[in-house]
């Protein structure tokens, strides 16, 4: 795995996170990541976020809904009002397992039973998968740089990195950044026959939905002196499992790290060796306490990071298929 290191580091200002389990963010600070689960509920029905109509997330699909909510409330935490105009200093970057998959099978047999007269055209601008990211733009105002990663599991993580790129570079002054999820029936049974099919029984039997949205930016340092900071990125393509845990650590030289996060299910081989290379480093899995949230997996994770004020930690995310990104954060 090659590393980009970023310098100067972007820091994470501020978090909006959607789970199925039912205690927040901020009661990890009590309870430690290795007995907690981490999120806030989400019901059927969103609450209002700061003041944001609820018909205004009804009108869009699930992972709209998640995706609107988790940056609202991402920006409340992070202390920032919304904006009066469009702002291109602000930008976002999404990543999520499936993109508009769930949509664009619907639109298909739609297109299958109905007459073309009778198609719904809000359905049909769901059949991109940067749909999230525009409602994202759109409810929050964000003019500036945009991009989506479809890419699997790891793809929250991915977002992440890019968006910290973007702002190392120039690109954008702040960023909205993570992942979405929301799996429906079809794809809860697509995903049962190939976890049956695969003979894969670590992979979970259920999917979970949730979204989990970081605020970044450069500016604030005299704001949020303690915050953490990404410092370095890497990806890489492995689906024989060969991605060493001591060679991430090792080529991240002189960055020492006291913490590893792992955001999604591995098979238990993999992670037997992850403990081994991991030495006296405290490594802990957030799928045992969170479920497997796809691609909000690794948002999540450093959200949990920053709630527990770990001092430095390598936050890794894997995909089913081997596509594995590694987040080297810091104070």
């Amino acid at each position: 795995m090659r590393f980009v290191r970023l310098d100067p580091a972007p820091g994470f200002m501020g978090f909006g996170v959607l789970t199925p389990v039912g205690m927040g963010v901020a009661g990890l600070l009590d309870a430690g990541v290795s007995d907690a689960p981490v999120g806030v509920a989400v019901p059927s029905d969103l609450a209002v976020l700061d003041g944001e109509p609820v018909q205004r997330l009804h009108r869009l699909d699930r992972y709209g809904a998640l995706g609107c909510a988790a940056a609202l409330a991402a920006l409340a935490d992070a202390g920032v009002a919304l904006a009066e105009q469009v702002d291109p200093d602000w930008g976002v970057t999404i990543g999520s397992c499936l993109g508009c998959g769930t949509s664009s099978v619907r639109y298909h047999l739609d297109r299958c039973d109905k007459p073309a007269a009778e198609l719904s055209p809000a359905l049909f601008v769901r059949t991109v998968s940067n749909a999230v990211s525009g409602d994202i733009s759109m409810a929050c105002r964000l003019g500036g740089a945009s991009e989506t990663l479809v890419s699997g599991w790891a793809a929250g993580a991915e977002a992440m990195g890019s968006a910290g790129a973007a702002l190392t570079e120039g690109r954008a002054r702040f960023m909205l950044a993570g992942g979405v999820e929301a799996p429906d029936a079809r794809v809860e049974e697509m995903h049962a026959a190939f976890r049956r099919d695969a003979d894969l029984p670590w992979l979970p039997q259920r999917l979970s939905e949730g979204a989990a949205i970081a605020v970044m930016g450069l500016d604030g340092r005299a704001a949020w002196p303690d915050a953490l900071r990404l410092r370095a990125y890497g990806r890489s393509h492995d689906p024989a499992g060969r991605f060493s845990l001591a060679g991430a650590l090792d080529a991240l030289r002189p960055l020492r790290f006291r913490s590893t996060l792992i955001a999604n299910r591995i098979p238990p081989d993999l992670l037997a060796r992850w403990r081994v290379e991991a030495g006296s480093m405290e490594i802990f899995s957030l799928p045992r306490r969170a479920g497997e949230l796809g691609a909000a997996g690794a948002p999540v994770a450093v959200a949990v990071a920053a709630a527990r004020r770990l001092e430095s930690v390598l936050v890794i995310a894997r995909g089913v298929e081997g596509g594995t990104v590694a987040l080297a954060l810091g104070r």
